[in-house]
């Protein structure tokens, strides 16, 4: 009995440290996976963000008519004789204050990017389309079950592609209601007509006006079925399964009804004004910043690298750090921050995804920028937008 109490006691002994070092090698692997996971879904993010801004719709020659003699010649080289697409990075209204129309839903925390992109038109056709694409930060739930109550910081992409001018769900009418804002559309095009002497020009660079504040949101306003020169405001983007306690209620018409359902209801179709919840492409989101850049001349002839302040500078505009929007950027610098899910579980608030990155000293850290650090894996990509075709 003695000699049989001992061999269970040593073979106790033996399956508890078999036991911790089988616990161990799973927790390793388990953050091997999530750190997998992570590193997967950041660099699928980079990716997409590098396709998307490789295909952006940049300004356009076209046969405009001249600026008002007030304009400047550094405003001329950049907006005469163009069609413009605003490209909107981190936009406010160019006096400071944040504006919501474009991406009400985006953490202010974070970069918000937004461009009319080139599309894939219908297969072996070799056409391509203008659509609208668009990436923000929101704080959503991670699954759609009632007893999951996990929370994070996603980076979400919005997409809507080249239709019909009527419907929400489609590119099209924004692009035309921002054009005719921006470069009004009448003489763009064949059988355009001239509008009457005594009608005013709405056209913002027709009055030299290039700020930011007085300038049209690409994703705020929409043409209206059957009266194309009255605006309809438009759904805002919306990600899948967010925090009500920091987003405001979506819009009533937002339902995700099947897409072939959608289409086989024809542009008259009240389906035709529904927008898709958007879904994620990389969760667990620290960091998520867009810094742009432009080569510029200067009057001496010599040509430098400008960042947004620079450039609103070099402009005359009152924009400051913010990027003018009708000035597509030669090149935008990404950085992307991501954590592992098991650091995400111990970030249960909002605030604790809020980092201050300015702050280079790890004696200075609070205890969640500490657990943050861990198993911070940050990506920085430079993305470069093609030389728009004329």
């Amino acid at each position: 009995m003695i000699e049989l109490l001992a061999s269970m006691a040593i073979l106790s002994v033996i399956l508890l440290v078999l036991a911790s070092a089988l616990e161990v090698s799973l927790g390793r692997f388990r953050r091997g996976v999530d750190r997998a996971e992570g590193q997967s879904s950041a660099h699928e993010a980079t990716q997409w963000l590098t396709r998307d801004v490789a295909a952006a719709a940049a300004s356009r020659s076209a046969p405009m008519p001249r600026l008002p003699p007030a304009t400047s010649k550094e405003q001329e080289a950049f907006f005469a004789d163009r069609v413009l697409f605003p490209f909107e990075i981190d936009r406010t209204k160019g006096e400071g204050i944040a504006e919501s129309r474009s991406f009400p839903n985006a953490a202010p925390e974070f970069g918000t990017l937004a461009f009319p992109a080139g599309l894939p038109g219908s297969p072996g056709s070799g056409d391509r389309l203008v659509g609208l694409v668009g990436y923000y930060v929101a704080y959503t739930r991670d699954s759609p079950l009632a007893d999951d109550t996990n929370l994070s910081m996603k980076l979400f992409r919005h997409l809507r592609p080249g239709g019909p001018k009527a419907g929400d769900s489609y590119a099209t009418g924004y692009l035309a209601s921002c054009s005719e804002l921006i470069n009004d559309a009448w003489d763009e095009g064949p059988g355009s007509s001239a509008r009457d002497l005594a009608e005013p020009n709405p056209a913002a660079v027709r009055r030299g006006h290039f700020a930011n504040s007085q300038l049209p949101f690409l994703f705020a306003t929409r043409i209206e079925p059957g009266n194309p020169k009255k605006d309809l405001p438009t759904t805002s983007a919306w990600p899948l399964y967010p925090d009500p306690t920091h987003l405001a209620e979506p819009p009533p018409s937002l339902s995700p009804f099947p897409e072939d359902e959608v289409k086989s209801g024809g542009d008259e179709s009240a389906l035709d004004d529904i927008v898709y919840p958007d879904e994620a492409v990389c969760d667990h989101v620290v960091r998520f910043t867009l810094v742009p850049h432009l080569w510029i001349t200067q009057s001496d002839g010599s040509r430098e690298i400008a960042d947004a302040a620079a450039l609103n500078q070099h402009l005359g505009l009152p924009g400051g750090d913010e990027w003018p929007c009708l000035v597509t950027p030669d090149f935008i610098d990404l950085t992307l921050g991501v954590v592992d899910a098991q650091t995400a579980r111990r970030l249960p608030k909002y605030e604790d995804w809020i980092v201050d990155w300015e702050n280079g000293t790890p004696s200075s850290w609070t205890p969640t920028r500490k657990l943050i650090e861990k198993t911070l894996r940050t990506y920085r990509v430079r993305l470069k937008i093609a030389p728009a075709s004329t």
